[in-house]
C-alpha cells in the first residue's frame, strides 16, 4: 500500500514529465500501480473540484493532465487523500452552446 504523500509525488512526477516506467523502478512498484495511484487522484481533484463548483479539469489520463500541470499541482496540495472520493465518474461538466443543439 502507498502512503499518500508517495502517491501525491507520484502524480507530481508524472504531471512534471516523467515516464511511468521510470516513476515505478523509483518507487518499487509495478506501472499498473502507478497507474492506479494517478486514477485515484484524478478521481479526488475532479470530486475536489466539482464539490467546489470549480470548472471541469481533464486529468483522466496523464497527457490531458499534462495540460493542465500548473492547476493540478495547485490542488494537489489541497485534496485530503485520506478519504475516498465523494464523486467518482465526473467525464465532464462542460456547456454547451446553444448551436450545439441544432435540428
Amino acid at each position: 500500500m502507498t502512503n499518500n504523500n508517495d502517491r501525491k509525488l507520484i502524480f507530481a512526477n508524472l504531471l512534471n514529465g516523467n515516464d511511468i516506467s521510470m516513476v515505478a523502478r523509483s518507487y518499487h512498484k509495478s506501472p499498473k500501480e502507478i497507474e492506479q495511484d494517478c486514477q485515484f487522484i484524478s478521481q479526488k481533484i475532479q470530486s475536489y473540484a466539482f464539490e467546489r463548483r470549480m470548472p471541469y479539469i481533464a486529468c483522466d489520463t496523464i497527457p490531458r493532465a499534462r495540460q493542465n500541470r500548473m492547476i493540478l499541482l495547485e490542488l494537489l496540495e489541497k485534496i485530503n487523500l485520506d478519504i475516498l472520493p465523494i464523486y467518482t465518474k465526473i467525464t465532464t461538466n462542460e456547456v454547451r452552446d446553444a448551436n450545439d443543439f441544432r435540428c
